[in-house]
Formats: structure tokens, sequence, C-alpha cells
């Protein structure tokens, strides 16, 4: 039991935690197979109490966090980046470890695309292309961008880069790189979020490229601000948005301007000076870049990086559980031999799914549909039969004017292809009136243009379906440079890196992060209202000089920078809820039911007399049915249909019967209450109050409910008795309850009728 850990048995952990399994329960089973299958086999086995073959789970997770913290991780990422070259020499994998130059510092940098996905960068890139960071990945504060486009059949990541600060320099560093391997990548288009390091980099590196930002991140930007109490509208949010919106979504230019100067005539404008220097600084002055107007030339109808964003939830719900606080080469691993393959795994198979050679069409689907991405097949097929013929005029061959039933009129072409309805404006895809022009004489799917003939977004990727794995040397320009080799400058080794080991950061500084960062807010609008050029550039060397300080003091570990813990929040109670004190559990009235001389004595002996045990049942049974009685008065009216069931008390027989207990106090329905359902209140309930008190909340619930009583609902779960429901028409209700004993427990069974099916439903208490 005191036996170290054998070193063949470690170093076999240490390789199961590097090819990503993580449960240690699961390296346990393979650690009992790997002793009796490989290292004694033919042999006899030793005890499964022998610490030395056989490690408890502490002990493998002890191994495997020591493997997790493996303070030569960098080093380790550039032996696997070594590897992976010689397997995909045509591969672009580029890494720079973190290290401290003789001047200056030099910052991580991993930069990793396959040959796939330079070829669906080229194919589908040029139009528009996406790009976003996702955090929290690895133990390390570093961002992990995705370049994202839309193909024919799903969104797919085409390169990934990890970079240790998220700055504009890192940035375009990164993108020079992928340019570099790619150089027929010049987007139109670029869908980023607001992060004005992403904006300028990309604004840096393609000049001619138009920057648009994500739908999704301005709107949740703009609810973020208005919720703010500090900036003065939390009354008017609704306003606010409604008017931001309406900006966004002009259709046209003018739309946009017209409706512009009635926002800044009106009094939200003129009675809110933050909201007014928020929009006037942040994004008006960027209006091209979110308004709905300027996006005409956009051809494939993509607003939001929600495509993207679902890349990044599957890489962390799918293929990073149990690998978030991992080193920097698990990461990668988990990119390099996971994530990536799959996902062209996934573009191959929803191509092939589309092939006219792998499924069959139907004759309804004209021709021109075959061999086409099933969502466009699907919107096509959908407006196909839905406008007739007769409601479209033809102006000229290559104009038409579409009436709807509404008298609304909408001008079609045909060069180019386009129509004024809002359908067509929003998905860029042949409406119900395009659809109605191609049944004219003389028109085909050929007179639609290019744009759906030759446009890769519309057409299957034949490649991927005639052959796999694909030869791309034909469809990919030919790079001149060979990948840059990990010299000392790119690749640095153990002998030649200072790795960096900065102190641990210290806690309960929350306090102060937040002070810095209103701070950080403050300056950065006080910055809007300086118009002089020699105060700008002072103010930038001191801000310059505040931020390497702030940079040197970010905790790093093993060089990269430590990724910060997530604040546990505490469960928040509101002030204004009072916490009940829960009923106490009522003293058992002992010897109350006994009778004789021997009770007589045993209660003398107690200092009980049957005189008190009658005045301790007396308060407790009353106020329960009284209370129930006034609260119903209060809600119903007397002349309420409700009001005429309730149960009437005679208040004169309160007083304790000397004889029989079994007198009528009240009824209600169908339902006596007598002295003997008043004490069991306060014990074992008696099945009048139980069907009382049920009928009680179904009268008040509003739903048609059926209620089972007490002993008819036994009967018919213990015996299978159905007959009770042959004559009942269960369809006139929602809800069938009612309530049984079993097993010396109340159990409350609910029916609830969905999709004309009874789905049961039940609650047990003691």
């Amino acid at each position: 039991m005191s036996q170290p850990v054998d070193p063949v048995i470690v170093n076999k952990i240490k390789e199961l935690y590097r090819h990503n399994m993580r449960k240690a329960s699961l390296i346990e089973t393979y650690i009992h197979l790997f002793v009796k299958d490989d290292v004694f086999k033919g042999k006899e086995c030793p005890s499964r109490l022998n610490r030395r073959w056989f490690p408890t789970l502490k002990d493998i997770k002890n191994i495997a966090t020591c493997q997790s913290k493996n303070p030569n991780d960098q080093v380790n990422l550039a032996d696997y980046v070594n590897q992976q070259k010689a397997v995909n020499p045509e591969d672009l994998i580029f890494f720079r470890a973190s290290s401290l130059g003789e001047n200056q510092k030099v910052n991580f940098l991993f930069v990793y695309q396959t040959k796939w996905q330079r070829r669906l960068l080229k194919r589908y890139g040029n139009h528009i292309t996406l790009m976003d960071a996702t955090y929290r990945t690895s133990r390390y504060a570093m961002p992990l961008f995705f370049i994202c486009v839309k193909t024919n059949v799903n969104f797919t990541v085409v390169a990934s880069f990890l970079v240790e600060t998220e700055n504009q320099e890192s940035i375009m560093e990164a993108l020079a790189i992928i340019k570099k391997y790619s150089p027929e990548w010049d987007p139109e288009h670029m869908m980023v979020d607001y992060s004005m390091s992403e904006i300028n980099a990309l604004e840096a590196s393609f000049p001619e490229t138009k920057i648009l930002l994500c739908d999704f991140h301005r709107e949740k930007s703009w609810k973020e601000w208005v919720s703010k109490i500090q900036n003065g509208v939390s009354g008017c949010q609704e306003e606010c948005l409604g008017i931001l919106r309406a900006l966004a979504h002009s259709p046209t230019v003018t739309d946009y301007k017209e409706t512009l100067a009635h926002f800044k005539s009106s009094d939200l404008w003129k009675d809110n000076p933050k909201f007014r220097t928020y929009f006037s600084n942040h994004w008006e002055c960027r209006a091209e870049k979110w308004v709905k107007a300027y996006r005409g030339t956009l051809l494939i109808p993509v607003n939001s990086n929600n495509g993207l964003e679902r890349q990044n939830l599957a890489l962390k719900d799918s293929y990073l559980q149990g690998f978030k606080n991992c080193t920097i080469e698990a990461l990668v691993k988990v990119l390099v031999e996971m994530f990536i393959p799959n996902s062209f795994v996934r573009y191959q198979q929803l191509n092939i799914r589309c092939s006219a050679e792998k499924r069959q069409y139907s004759q309804e689907v004209p021709t021109f549909l075959h061999n086409r991405p099933v969502q466009f097949v699907r919107h096509i097929m959908d407006r196909w039969t839905t406008f007739n013929i007769s409601n479209v005029k033809r102006l000229s061959s290559n104009h038409f004017k579409a009436k709807n039933d509404d008298q609304t009129e909408y001008n079609i072409s045909l060069d180019p292809c386009c129509c004024e309805c809002p359908d067509f404006c929003q998905h860029k895809i042949p409406c119900k009136h395009l659809c109605a022009v191609l049944k004219f004489p003389g028109v085909s799917w050929s007179s639609l243009g290019s744009i759906f003939n030759s446009n890769p977004a519309y057409l299957l990727d034949e490649d991927v379906i005639d052959q796999s794995p694909v030869s791309y040397s034909d469809e990919i320009s030919t790079v001149t440079s060979e990948p840059p080799p990990l010299t000392s400058e790119s690749h640095p080794t153990e002998t030649d890196v200072i790795i960096n080991d900065l102190p641990k950061r210290k806690k309960n500084v929350a306090k102060e992060q937040s002070i810095c960062i209103s701070l950080a807010k403050e300056l950065l609008d006080s910055l809007y209202q300086i118009d002089s050029l020699q105060d700008l550039q002072h103010i930038r060397k001191q801000i310059g000089m505040v931020l390497e300080e702030a940079k040197g003091a970010i905790p790093h570990e093993y060089g990269l920078p430590k990724k910060p813990k997530s604040p546990r929040k505490k469960p928040k109670v509101s002030p204004k809820t009072k916490i009940g004190s829960l009923p106490q559990r009522q003293k058992k009235l002992q010897l109350m039911k006994r009778v004789g001389k021997g009770a007589e004595i045993a209660r003398r002996k107690r200092g009980l007399s049957d005189l008190n045990l009658s005045q301790a049942a007396k308060p407790s049974a009353v106020p329960p049915i009284k209370k129930v009685c006034v609260e119903a008065k209060k809600q119903e009216s007397p002349s309420s249909p409700k009001a005429q069931n309730k149960i009437k008390i005679h208040l004169n027989r309160y007083a304790v019967p000397s004889q029989n207990t079994n007198v009528t106090l009240g009824k209600y329905k169908s339902h006596h209450i007598t002295y003997d359902s008043i004490t069991s209140i306060n014990g074992m309930l008696a099945d009048e109050v139980i069907d009382s008190y049920l009928d009680i909340m179904i009268s008040n619930s509003g739903k048609k409910v059926f209620h089972v009583s007490l002993h008819v609902m036994s009967r018919i779960v213990y015996d299978g008795d159905m007959t009770y429901f042959s004559k009942k028409d269960l369809r006139e209700y929602d809800i069938i309850v009612g309530v049984c004993i079993r097993r010396g427990h109340y159990s409350v069974l609910h029916l609830f009728q969905k999709k004309r099916n009874w789905m049961p439903v039940c609650h047990h208490r003691p």
C-alpha cells in the first residue's frame, strides 16, 4: 500500500491524459487492463491492493494534475507543431512562444490552417468572411480567434489563431500570415462584433474591404447600455431601443437620414445628454457598418455572427468538456485532431446528401434545382406554386411587375436579378414573384444570371462528392515560399528562451478592478471632447505608459497570461421578501383515545386528564375551517356560482361533543365535515378533508378539472376497476386529479391531456 506508483504506470497515465482522457475512473479502467494484458501478460498479476501497479483514484488525479500544469507547456507545443509539420507539410502551422528577449518581450502566437480550409476560404470567403474571438478555452487568458465562411451547406471555420494579447498589432500579424498562404483571399465584406482592435486590424489588413457589425452584438450592446442606471435612460429603455432599431432597419439611406433627423428633434435626444453623446461617438460615426441601408452590396444574407457563435459553442460543449483548464498544448491538439477534421467531415456529408447520385429527387422538383443545397431547394419549392402567373405583367424582356392580393405592386428585374418585395430583400434568393416569372415563355433559370448559376454558395461542391479525401492541388494557387521554419526567432527552445514566470494573482481585487474600469470609461468619454492635437499626443504617451505598466502586472504562468478565476456568485435574497417561519410539528397527545382504569392511572402519572385532552384538541381544530370560509368569501361575491359551493359551518356546533364526535359541522358539496375531520388536521388527514381541500383548489383554478374522490381513486389504482370512467366523457376535461393512499403515503395523481393522450404525473407525500 505504501509503494510509489511504478514509472511505467505513471507514463501510461500521462499518455492517456495527453490523448484527451480526463475522467480518473476511466483512466483507472484502462490502467487495470494495461497491467493485466501488457505488463504481466502470461504472468501472475499482482494483487489489486498493490499500489505500485494499481494506483488509487487520488494517485491518478495527482499525476494528471501534474501533467496539466506542465511548466514546459510551450516547449511541448513546439515539439507537437514540428510533428504536425512533418506529417502535413502543406498545412499552415505557425508557432512562436512567449519569451523575454534582450530588449523587449515576444508575444505568443499560434496560427493554424489546413489545406482544405485554405480551399474553402478561396471558394466562399471572397464575398463575406466572419471573424470572432472566444474565451476561456484553456487555463490561460488568451483569446482564440476563428475565421469562418458561410458555405453552401453550413458555417465552417477556415482558419484559427491564438494571440497572447487581443490588440490590433497581434491580430494584424496573424492575418498577415494567413494572407501570405492564401494570396487570393480578398473579401468584399468582413463581419465582426463591436471590438475596435478587430475593426482597426481588419481595416489596416484589408483597406478595400467593407467592415460590417454583427446585428446580434449590436443589439446586445444597446441593451446593456440603456439598462444601466448611471446612463440616465433606464426609465425609457424601450423608447431608446425602438429609435435605434428603426435607424438600423432603415431600407434606404434617405429613410435613415429622415429617421435620424426626427430622432435629433425629439425630446429623447434633447433631454438625455449621455444618450446623445453615446450615440454620436459610438454609432452615428460608424453608421455604414450597422445600418441596413448600407448593405445593398451584400449578395448573401449574413447579418450576424450566430453561425460562427455556434462553432464556438460546439467547440466548448462537444470538444472541450473537461479541457477548459487544460494546457495550451491540449487545446491545440483538440483543434488539430478533433474539432477541425470533424468540421470538414460534416461539410462533406452535407454535400453528399444533396447529390443526385446519392438521393432521388421528386418529380415535382425542377431539374435546375437538382444538385443544389437542400436549404436553397426548399426555399424555392415553398414558393414555386404560391403565386399566380396571371398577377405578373411583362413590361419588357427583362422587366416585370407583380401585384399581390392586397394590391401591392413590386418591380422585378432579371438583369440584374432582383425583386422589390421584402422576401427577396431579406433572403436574396428567388421569391414567389421570380418563381412566377420563370414560367413565362422565353424565361429560364439561366435568365437569372451568374449569381444563381455559378455562385458556389448555391451549388454543390463536386470535388468532395467525387472522391474522399479530395485532391485540391488544381484549385489552390501555388505558394512560392514554404512555411517558415521554427528558428530561434519563431520557435524558441529551452536553451535560448527565458519563459516568463510572474507571481500569482492576488485575491480580493474585484473592487479595485471595478474602480479602474470605471475610470477607463470616463477617460474614453473625455477623449472624444478634446480637440487639441498637442494635448492628445501628450495624453497618448501617458496612456501608453499606463498600458505597459498594466500589461506587466498581468499574472503569468509559464510565460502565458493566466486566466482569471470566475467569481462565485452568492445566492441573491430580495430585501423585500420576508422569510416566514416553517410550521412546527404538533406534539402528540398521548393516551387520548385509551379508556379504562389502566389508561386513567397512566394519565394521572403523566399529569394529564380528560379535560386537558379535550381542551388541547379544541383550539387547534376550529380555526382552519373558519379561516377557509373567511378567505373564500373575500375572494368571490355571494352571487357567483362558486360562492354557492362554500363550506357552511354552524358555529354553535364547535363545542366538543360529549359522546358522538361524528356530528356534521359543515358540508361542502357532497363532503360532510365532522368533529373528527377537524381534529384530523393536526394528524392523519381524513378522506373528506383531503377531498374538500382539492375541490376548493379546483374551483379556484379556472381550468376544467375532473376530481376523483380518494376512495374511488384507491379502488382504481389497486383493483384496476375502470368502470367509474365508463360513464364519463373525459374529453371535456384538461386534467384528472385524485388522491390515493399507498404504503402509508398519500399519492396525488395528475393526468394531463396532451395530443389526445393522458400523461400521468404522480407526487408522493408522507
